[in-house]
């Protein structure tokens, strides 16, 4: 598989949803010095826990690998440990460039908006 085809594969809608629902709480850390409401945080976790479910099955779908019946109640019940299982079993030795992609994604959108605060 090629680099461009592994790229556009692992930058889809569901990453985007999680970049931007993290880039929202994020906002309201900074607008706010860390005194945001219950409700901002609660959204936050709801969101974000969709949003991973989200990205696991339309990935699994994209990249045809067989999901276990059992990945979304793992997913749910113990979050970022099986996450990163998954992205492992799916991807090979291309999940550490897929860790180091979305950890920069991650990194630079904290940065422009502490930056644009």
């Amino acid at each position: 598989m090629s680099f461009a085809r592994r790229l556009h594969l692992d930058l889809s809608p569901a990453f985007f949803a999680l970049l931007g629902i993290w880039g929202m709480r994020e906002f309201c850390v900074e607008y706010s010095d860390a005194n945001y409401p219950w409700p901002v945080n609660s959204a936050h976790l709801v969101g974000f826990n969709v949003s991973v479910l989200w990205w696991v099955w339309s990935d699994a779908v994209r990249r045809p690998f067989p999901l276990l019946p059992v990945w979304g109640a793992w997913i749910v019940l113990a979050g970022l440990p099986v996450t990163v299982i998954y992205l492992f079993a799916s991807r090979g030795w291309w999940g550490f460039m897929t860790l180091l992609l979305y950890g920069l994604a991650f990194s630079l959108t904290g940065f422009l908006i502490r930056l644009l605060v």
